[in-house]
């Protein structure tokens, strides 16, 4: 986008440059315009300052978004790059050394870890369950990436006794600890108490590990059994932070060709930066589509306000052309003056654009700055100041160029009376062949693409557009625009239910799209209509003559009311939308939760070391039936399940093919027939999902997936065994919920016998809570009764409702950026009726003149400012709520079905604030227009 904004200035900036250096009466008649009317300037300059602001600030909220996901890079990991899987340590500690020793090695440090989960205590009731321990030499974890602060162990003793443990700040401010005090780690009937002796910045391996412990502290107490304790080498890259990550992918292919095929290599940080990087590119793109809608109603402002200064320009237009100005000449003068604003509103909308990112920062912090798993902070790029100022220029350049062409057309007799010139017949000729060449083109790339989205979508809409002034010509405007515009509307509102084999994955995008074209059209049949509409108010409001003067303005003007009215429109369109999204989202909590717990309410987690078993949470009297769930890590070759896709830098996939270690959840006889969670999707031959479960217990070739990672039904996924043999499983179910409990892949017992024969399985728990057991009660009960054995219960309720409530939130951030686009839908109405004002001021002098008071004038404007906000709220509304429904039930871009709902007391409140709004905004021209002085008003110029 911005390289194509970047092209566009490139061919349109350059020859206005050289007309203000080099042509001088261009020069002179472009830029006195903005030295006399600095209120005519400032208006332009506001309209496209709006379009660049909102662009900057989609562009610096991506970035705040992705650079604070980032930071993690260096508060989590620091110089830890790669964590390698060992089963024989000292061998391959010695083989990647020397590895790190080699000519044009990516690899800088390896270091010996052993590692596993324990829970923490401050000995008087304060408990932090499952927290990662590392045993290292403390000197050699010092060195370790030859960069200490970054590591976060400067205050790290050379050398930890056996009694002795350094936790880093965040473990310490969650049990209230400090230096010198005790630490109770405990592991089933295992209990270490130990002395804190440092306290360590959560940064680097300090913020990775929260616990760091000399060798054999835990490990030689808990014992060494498979799985509870894991041997790995830690790796950094050669580079600083962000540097070493960009060498993961030739750092874990020396890796690999050293130390086999079936080595698990986890490239921690690459992970890291890559989901920063997705992070920040979804929000920009939502924010960057969401106010698109509101820089579409800013260019038609522009678009209006130069039409205005145009008309309001006839007698100077028509004596420069008098004198022998061309009028090529006065285009270029335009286009002068357009860069002037363009140049000042891209200055200021830069600015402009990062204060809204500040303060969309600083809501989305507050909002739900504490459930997000990093520190949401402002963060700014060069590049994306440089993207929003090239994008909103040449954007404001694009409406000069395209409203000039047309409005430095005059009749010369015509605009030195000040009159408006009737149209002769063979003014339509160039319009018509214009849209014929549209359609021409539009129909040729319909036949070259018909299977791409985009094209099958729009073409007809050009086409339907184009074919509008040769139908003039023949059947007379009124039908033809109806014919065109209603065939456009009946496309583009039945395309996606038509075409669904095209459309079963759409992107949000392309409804958009739809939108925009919806508005487009139905506010052209609107001006079309407006006669009869107006007609049937006149009928019903004969006495009230600000009624009928206001409309008769309105119907004066066609043009300019569709445009003021696709405007407002489409500024309520994006308020509803997110309103009905949001009331959807509102809705499916309740549902959600029991699909994802099927008929269970919590799961439970516990160590490996002494993990929690069904048959002893069955004896509970606040438990109704409780089930193992046994999981472990196998090795899958399939590319679409790997979670890191590229190398950062290169954009090129490192793992080459090989198989990736990917966790596996066995599916039992038992969680299959009692309350499985609910499938996204199954396979037709199931008639239920309890079926899918069922078959996937049963049959070994059969798997279940997560639907994220976008493989559909009777597709494959291929697993290695632990004999290194390939055996391919049917896809016959997706998962909604895997995310929540960790699940990954759902096998049946005998295959995963197979995966799973040199992987120590992990229990958990799917909990049903008795009868009159309040969730959060059972939850807080299994935490403080099994915390010995490391118990992390989670609520399936209380999960949901946080995914929800950030949902929520974000929704409501994007609302409270939609406020600006209400603002300018304010300043337009404003705006234009205000120049309304000015251009009318002879006919309301002359109002005036014959008697008519003041009051009168000031309804007058009221008049038309609601009658066009109405047609704007019900256009909005009505789109709004349709475009919400296709993307809810047609889109791919919402990841499962939800159920449909129109907030409508919402909406109501919407309408009535939007008209106010409108009137309001019509306030201000109707007081002016109610002090017009007849006198001055009608005397002639000159």
């Amino acid at each position: 986008m911005t390289l194509a904004c970047a092209v566009v200035l490139g061919l349109l900036v350059p020859p206005i440059l050289f007309d203000l250096l080099f042509r001088p009466a261009v020069r002179r008649i472009g830029l006195r315009n903005v030295v006399r009317r600095p209120g005519e300037a400032a208006l332009v300059v506001f309209g496209s300052m709006l379009a660049t602001a909102l662009i900057t600030a989609s562009f610096i909220v991506g970035d705040s978004f992705g650079t604070s996901f980032r930071a993690r890079a260096e508060t989590y990991l620091g110089p830890l790059d790669l964590v390698v899987a060992t089963t024989d340590v000292d061998a391959d500690l010695g083989r990647l050394n020397a590895v790190r020793s080699a000519e044009d090695t990516p690899i800088e440090s390896v270091m010996a870890v052993r590692e596993g989960d324990i829970s923490a205590a401050d000995g008087r009731g304060r408990t932090q369950p499952r927290e990662r321990f590392w045993e290292v030499d403390p000197a050699e974890a010092r060195r370790f990436g030859n960069d200490l602060a970054a590591s976060g162990l400067t205050d790290l003793p050379e050398r930890l006794g056996p009694d002795e443990v350094a936790v880093n700040a965040d473990l310490a401010d969650r049990l209230r600890l400090g230096t010198g005090d005790g630490l109770e780690l405990v592991a089933g009937t295992v209990v270490r108490n130990l002395r804190i002796v440092a306290v360590l910045p959560e940064r680097g391996l300090a913020g990775y590990a929260p616990i760091i412990v000399a060798k054999g502290v835990l490990s030689d107490a808990i014992g060494d059994r498979p799985g509870v304790i894991r041997d790995v080498i830690a790796v950094s890259n050669v580079g600083d932070t962000y540097g070493g990550a960009r060498r993961s992918a030739a750092a874990e292919r020396r890796i690999v060709e050293t130390l086999g095929e079936r080595t698990t290599v986890v490239p921690v940080k690459a992970q890291t930066l890559d989901r920063a990087d997705k992070i920040g590119d979804q929000a920009t793109t939502r924010f960057s589509t969401v106010g698109g809608f509101t820089v579409a109603a800013a260019v038609l402002l522009v678009v209006n306000l130069f039409v205005m200064l145009a008309m309001e320009r006839r007698v100077e237009l028509g004596t420069l052309r008098a004198v022998g100005v061309q009028e090529g000449h006065t285009r270029r003068a335009f286009a002068v003056e357009g860069l002037v604003y363009g140049l000042l509103a891209t200055i200021i909308g830069v600015g402009v654009g990062l204060d809204v990112a500040a303060l969309v920062i600083r809501t989305a912090h507050g909002l739900f700055g504490v459930g997000l798993d990093f520190d949401l902070r402002l963060g700014v790029e060069p590049t994306s100041l440089l993207s929003g100022a090239v994008i909103g220029l040449a954007i404001s350049q694009l409406t000069v160029l395209v409203t000039t062409m047309r409005v430095v057309k005059v009749n010369i007799v015509a605009a030195l009376k000040d009159a408006v010139p009737r149209r002769a017949r063979g003014d339509s000729r160039p319009r018509i062949v214009t849209g014929l060449v549209l359609c021409a083109v539009a129909g040729a790339a319909w036949a070259l693409a018909p299977d791409t989205q985009a094209t099958v979508f729009t073409a007809p809409l050009v086409i339907a557009v184009g074919l509008i002034p040769a139908l003039t010509a023949l059947i007379g405007p009124r039908a033809a625009v109806t014919l065109c515009c209603g065939a456009g509307i009946a496309w583009a509102g039945t395309a996606f239910g038509l075409r669904p084999e095209l459309f079963e994955k759409t992107e949000i995008t392309l409804f958009i799209v739809q939108g925009v074209a919806l508005i487009g059209l139905s506010a052209t049949i609107v001006a079309v209509f407006d006669t009869w509409l107006v007609a049937g108010i006149r009928a019903v409001g004969k006495g009230f003559v600000a009624s009928r003067l206001g409309l008769a303005t309105a119907l004066a003007r066609p043009v300019r009311t569709a445009l003021l009215t696709s405007m407002y429109a489409l500024v309520i369109f994006t308020v509803t939308f997110t309103a009905v999204l949001n009331t959807v989202l509102a809705q499916e909590e309740p549902k959600d939760i029991a699909r994802a717990g099927g008929g269970y309410d919590v799961v439970l987690f516990s160590s490996r070391a002494s993990p929690v078993t069904a048959e002893a949470l069955r004896g509970r009297a606040d438990v109704a039936r409780a089930i193992d769930l046994t999981d472990g890590y196998a090795m899958v070759a399939s590319p679409a399940l790997d979670t890191y896709e590229r190398d950062q830098g290169t954009g090129q996939g490192f793992t080459d093919g090989r198989p990736v270690r990917r966790t596996v959840t066995l599916v039992t006889p038992e969680l299959a027939g009692n309350g499985p969670p609910q499938l996204a999707e199954r396979a037709g031959r199931f008639a239920s999902d309890r079926d899918a479960w069922s078959y996937v217990a049963a049959t070994p070739g059969a798997v279940i997936v997560p639907k994220y990672v976008g493989l559909e039904i009777g597709q494959t996924v291929q697993v290695v065994d632990a004999q290194s043999r390939r055996t391919d499983l049917e896809i016959v179910g997706l998962s909604d919920w895997n995310w929540l409990v960790g699940a990954g892949l759902y096998v049946s017992e005998r295959q995963a016998a197979l995966l799973l024969a040199d992987t120590p399985p992990v229990v958990r728990q799917y909990v049903a809570a008795a009868d009159g057991v309040d969730t959060t009660t059972l939850q807080a009960a299994l935490n403080a009764d099994y915390f010995a054995n490391g118990a992390d219960a989670r609520s399936f309720a209380a999960d949901i409702a946080t995914q929800s409530a950030e949902a929520t939130a974000f929704i409501e951030i994007l609302q409270g950026f939609l406020g600006l686009g209400l603002l300018v839908g304010m300043a337009g109405l404003t705006v234009v009726l205000v120049r309304g004002v000015r251009e009318r001021r002879q006919q309301l002098g002359m109002l005036r003149a014959i008697g008519f008071p003041p009051s009168v004038l000031r309804n007058t404007f009221l008049v038309e400012a609601s009658f066009v906000g109405v047609q704007g709220i019900v256009l909005g509304i009505g789109l709004g709520v349709l475009c919400a429904w296709q993307v809810l039930t047609m889109s791919t871009a919402v990841a499962r079905h939800l159920d449909f709902a129109v907030p409508g007391v919402f909406l109501a409140a919407l309408a009535v604030a939007a008209l106010a709004a409108a009137l309001l905004a019509g306030l201000v021209p109707a007081i002016r227009a109610g002090r017009t002085a007849p006198a001055e008003s009608l005397r002639l110029p000159g």
